[in-house]
């Protein structure tokens, strides 16, 4: 039985876009016909099955079934390996992020345990300062060197 659709029609029957039907008449999957300047598809009752197929793959692939069909599809093989590797780096970004806070945690601990240890060390050496008036030693040497010489005025 042989059907003569416009475009969209056959758009709609084939469960397909405009474009889609277009990109098959221009590799002649699908057969079409001009009558008075206006482009008619030729289905067959083939043409609907082999439609019904095609759409049974997609809709078995994106719910995650595997079907005998889908099997054949040379992009299934493809597409199932790009999954397997997505989900591999996501396991790998979920342990970096892991480690990343291991860091951060051991990096926190180690400076509290500085300023407390250089609290410690300011407060026995000099008994007429208070805990609010330490100074940090890295602060201190940072300060002491960005002050300019005496001499460096001669230079210029």
């Amino acid at each position: 039985m042989k059907e003569q659709l416009t475009v969209s029609e056959a758009s709609l029957r084939l469960g397909l876009s405009t474009e889609a039907i277009r990109q098959r008449i221009r590799r002649g999957t699908l057969e079409s016909e001009k009558i008075k300047g206006r482009l008619y598809i030729v289905l067959t009752s083939s043409d609907t099955d082999k439609t019904d197929n095609t759409t049974n793959k997609s809709t078995a692939f994106t719910s995650g079934e595997t079907t005998n069909e889908s099997n054949f599809d040379p992009h299934y093989a493809l597409i199932e390996q790009l999954q397997k590797e997505n989900d591999r780096l996501w396991e790998e970004l979920a342990k970096r992020d892991e480690q990343i806070h291991r860091q951060d945690v051991l990096l926190r601990d180690a400076l509290d345990w500085r300023t407390a240890l250089t609290a410690t060390v300011q407060s026995s050496s000099s008994p007429g300062r208070t805990s609010t008036q330490v100074s940090d030693p890295v602060e201190t040497s940072l300060q002491t060197s960005s002050k300019r010489r005496w001499w460096t005025w001669l230079l210029r």
